[in-house]
């Protein structure tokens, strides 16, 4: 095999220090729970650092088919949050795409709402089963229907005056895990982290941690 041709060669030394910045993809599962809480916000949210994956799109296009006013452009987005009694019954199927924890979250927030919508998924999503999020919402009283707990799933709306906001929010974190309650330790601090403090308060158990709402 005949020698490939080097027209010039350079010798290069082992560096002494490396300096830079780098700049690090945002996290998956706190953009979801970011978008879902900034839309139930009241007042304006800016955020920055967004994954394009197809999942946080598809977190995107359900808020919007829920009528949130988000305006996202790369990985910045802008939400324009007046809280859960904006949203409106979608036109047609929330699409979760392959996202589980969209139709994880999404189930939790509506579960507390008087919306009544359908959430569906791609042919790899209905095989999964969600009755571990279904059942743990249904025994805090949420109205949730589907065939073997797999999608599409369709959730009830309760009267605005049947679930309390201290609720809604427990409803939401306890959507978050894919395990039933106790919640899995890292997403409930996920979640957690971003609800004001004084909205909900976490204890914990060894091994597991258990939630309640009121003053921390």
């Amino acid at each position: 095999m005949p020698r490939a041709e080097v027209e010039s060669a350079r010798t290069i030394s082992s560096a002494t220090r490396v300096a830079g910045e780098l700049s690090v993809p945002g996290d998956k599962s706190i953009a979801h729970r970011a978008l879902i809480l900034a839309a139930l916000a009241q007042g304006e949210s800016w955020i920055h650092g967004l994954p394009e994956g197809e999942d946080v799109l598809a977190t995107v296009a359900c808020l919007r088919g829920l009528g949130a006013n988000l305006q996202r452009s790369g990985r910045t987005a802008r939400i324009r949050g007046t809280g859960l009694s904006s949203f409106a019954t979608p036109h047609g199927d929330l699409d979760c795409e392959n996202s589980g924890t969209t139709m994880r979250l999404l189930l939790g927030v509506l579960a507390g709402s008087s919306i009544s919508a359908t959430l569906d998924g791609d042919g790899s999503l209905r095989r999964r089963p969600m009755d571990r999020v279904i059942e743990p919402l249904r025994s805090m009283g949420a109205r949730i229907e589907s065939r073997d707990s797999r999608a599409p799933v369709f959730v009830l709306g309760a009267s605005p005056n049947r679930v309390e906001q201290p609720q809604k929010i427990l409803v939401l974190v306890r959507s978050c895990a894919w395990t039933s309650s106790p919640i899995t330790a890292s997403y409930l601090a996920i979640t957690s982290g971003t609800i004001p403090v004084s909205a909900i308060f976490v204890i914990r158990i060894p091994g597991n941690y258990s939630t309640g709402v009121g003053a921390a």
